[in-house]
């Protein structure tokens, strides 16, 4: 289960770093993810090592997120990891522009194992301890903001153009393993066409969970053909996605919550559910998914 090669990551992600601090991580993002500019021209943001190695590291999980005791399979596949280390995973990233100075952080790109021999199972997991989107560490402020990395590394993973691609995290009870993990995987073919149907969507995230923003989507479910979700156009740069939806649900209700992103004309589709609180969603971003 779960393997993954163990390469050593490429020259071209070590030209990147040079071009991120220069531009800044909003251009560098920018370029790559806001403006969809297609698979080839994605660059994987694999910055190495970015030098901070004085910083201590991240403080312990708070309670509720997770010990860093733990033998969950994830947890121990990422920790302690780092560029020269990868474990078994297939690269781990230090980002050159973190969100503090006290600690750095550092994320890694492996395998899913869901479909051992499927090219489009990938995820995308943080190396500090953080059992999953019910965890308060992900939106405070100190954070790294994993939804962009998470999109702008898929098409180099995948070798899919933006529009067949979907990044997801699911819901406490959903998923199967308690390290926080973003897919990175294939767009199902019929939810793309629910969401290139879906008309007069709210384009600001304040209105994620407003009336408006209820669609129902076709999903890949042998028990259901759909499932309502809370969709945003968003045209801008996704910014940290577990700030805002914790903002308007509340830290009690995170535990319920699924979080997945999709290409849209401009910008992307921003999408949630819950198996609670929404008639007839779901906590799960699997229905998504055609791995």
């Amino acid at each position: 289960m779960d393997e993954s090669a163990q390469t050593p990551t490429g020259m071209s992600r070590r030209t990147f770093l040079t071009t991120s601090a220069a531009l800044g991580v909003g251009a560098a993002l920018g370029s790559a993810a806001a403006l969809g500019t297609g698979a080839g021209s994605a660059a994987p943001l694999d910055f190495g090592s970015a030098g901070l190695g004085g910083t201590p590291p991240p403080p312990p999980p708070p309670p509720g997120c997770g010990s860093v005791n733990s033998q969950d399979f994830l947890w121990k596949a990422v920790d302690g990891v780092n560029p020269g280390n990868l474990g078994s995973n297939k690269y781990v990233v230090e980002p050159a522009v973190q969100p503090t100075a006290q600690f750095s952080q550092l994320y890694a790109i492996r395998h899913g194992g869901d479909k051992p021999n499927s090219p489009y199972d990938w995820l995308l997991l943080p190396t500090r301890r953080i059992s999953g989107i019910e965890c308060q560490t992900i939106w405070k402020p100190d954070m790294l903001n994993l939804w962009r990395y998470a999109w702008t590394e898929a098409p180099g993973l995948l070798k899919l153009p933006e529009d067949e691609i979907v990044v997801g995290i699911n819901s406490k009870n959903a998923r199967k393993l308690n390290q926080l993990h973003i897919h990175q995987t294939r767009l199902n073919g019929p939810t793309r066409k629910s969401l290139t149907a879906a008309k007069g969507l709210p384009t600001r995230l304040s209105d994620w969970t407003t009336p408006k923003a209820l669609v129902p989507l076709d999903i890949n479910d042998p028990t259901r053909p759909s499932a309502h979700f809370r969709v945003v156009h968003l045209d801008a740069l996704l910014p940290n996605l577990f700030v805002d939806l914790e903002r308007l649900v509340g830290a009690s209700a995170m535990a319920d919550q699924m979080i997945a992103v999709a290409k849209a004309p401009k910008g992307f589709y921003v999408i949630s559910s819950s198996g609670k609180g929404v008639h007839d969603g779901t906590g799960s971003c699997e229905g998504l998914f055609f791995m």
